[in-house]
């Protein structure tokens, strides 16, 4: 499990500034936003463990991908052996710098 969550980046402050910032323009040259969806990468992310998952778990992301016309969908669930709150916290120590 530890390994597991050193594998997670930590947040770096510059590289979101930059997105942000070019997300304004391209809302500021395109009301209708399709370059913008294009660009996008919508990875959504769900952590289980292997008594609570489904096969629904992917929700709208399977079901109706159109809500996000353009835009590209890298979906993952992880299932972990062990309890979240345990997960959790190595996880947050570690993006904290702590581990």
């Amino acid at each position: 499990m530890k390994a597991l969550v050193k594998s997670f980046d930590r947040f770096d402050i510059d590289k979101f500034a930059a997105l942000i910032a070019e997300l304004a323009v391209d809302i500021e040259k395109n009301d209708v936003l399709q370059e913008t969806r294009e660009k996008m990468l919508i990875v959504p992310f769900l952590l289980r463990t292997a008594t609570t998952y489904k096969d629904a778990d992917f929700g709208i992301f399977y079901t109706d991908p159109s809500e996000f016309s353009g835009a590209t969908i890298n979906y993952y669930i992880m299932v972990v052996d062990v309890a979240l709150n345990e997960f959790a916290d190595d996880l947050y120590s570690s993006v904290r710098g702590e581990n």
